[in-house]
């Protein structure tokens, strides 16, 4: 069982600890030494080793601290193989979709010996998506509200059908607006925007100079669904955003199906479950 964990990639920081084995960690990814929520689990955290983030991450660096295993994201190929060729230990990272998160903390439970931290995670997050998907399975397509999510780049960066977001919002009850597109997050127009007149905005905490009231008052948007009646909303988050493959996931999937599709889930207190799910992997 590894005893020294280093991280390069906040999710794969956020699976240690939803594991349970973050007194484990010698070192992790610059951002998250600055995370509130991470902070307030264990006030040490601005204190720790970083070898940088995925995009800067300083191989030698990493080496001197002496990792029994390094996490990483998969998708970084080349980082990969130059730390396996180093002669460490690489656990890739990959979570661009639901199956992939549940997988990958699986064989990390296994990886660092947290099995049953692993299963315990994972009876929750299948018992999420059935519980939402059998709700929203007999949706007809008129049921379904066309959703637009703004991503990191401000209002008019999208997710395209290859991204997670894309599945989540599908999984909720809801068609997402830019589903026709492929490659990652996308720019598009205003132009676009108004012509796909989505019924929901929902916008990721990450975004860069935009709030739900920018939107709301913008003369351009007046005539778009979402904005007439007021269906514009930040994406929760604590830990991570709740928008994204992490660990977190499972609370975000709840809060859009709610959100989509209110009169399924009228009993769903997401306060309550939200509390529930961060008492039960990290109280």
């Amino acid at each position: 069982t590894p005893e020294r964990i280093l991280t390069s990639y906040g999710i794969a920081t956020q699976m240690v600890f939803t594991l349970g084995a973050q007194d484990r960690l010698i070192g992790i990814d610059s951002p998250s030494l600055t995370n509130k929520f991470l902070i307030s689990l264990d006030p040490d955290i601005p204190n720790m080793a970083t070898p940088g983030s995925p995009a800067e991450f300083n191989v030698e660096e990493g080496i001197a601290l002496n990792p029994d295993i390094i996490l990483v994201p998969g998708r970084n190929q080349q980082l990969v193989e130059t730390l396996e060729e180093k002669g460490l230990n690489v656990f890739g990272v990959v979570a661009e979709d639901l199956d992939q998160l549940k997988d990958t903390v699986q064989q990390l439970g296994k990886a660092l010996g947290q099995e049953e931290q692993a299963e315990e995670y994972v009876k929750y997050y299948d018992n999420v998506i059935k519980e939402v998907e059998e709700k929203t399975a007999s949706l007809s397509d008129g049921d379904k509200p066309t959703v637009y999510l703004a991503g990191p780049m401000g209002l008019l960066s999208t997710c395209s059908q290859d991204m997670y977001q894309n599945d989540l919002i599908t999984l909720a009850g809801g068609k997402n607006a830019a589903g026709e597109l492929t490659g990652g997050w996308v720019d598009i127009s205003p132009e676009q925007l108004i012509e796909w007149n989505p019924d929901v905005i929902v916008i990721v905490q990450y975004t860069t100079n935009i709030t739900p009231e920018d939107v709301l008052t913008d003369s351009r948007y007046q005539g778009i669904n979402a904005v007439k009646n007021k269906q514009v909303f930040w994406f929760p988050s604590n830990l991570s955003p709740w928008d994204y493959p992490s660990p977190e996931a499972a609370v975000g999937i709840l809060w859009t199906a709610q959100k989509l599709q209110p009169d399924l889930f009228p009993d769903l207190d997401m306060i309550d479950e939200a509390d529930n799910y961060f008492e039960t992997f990290y109280g």
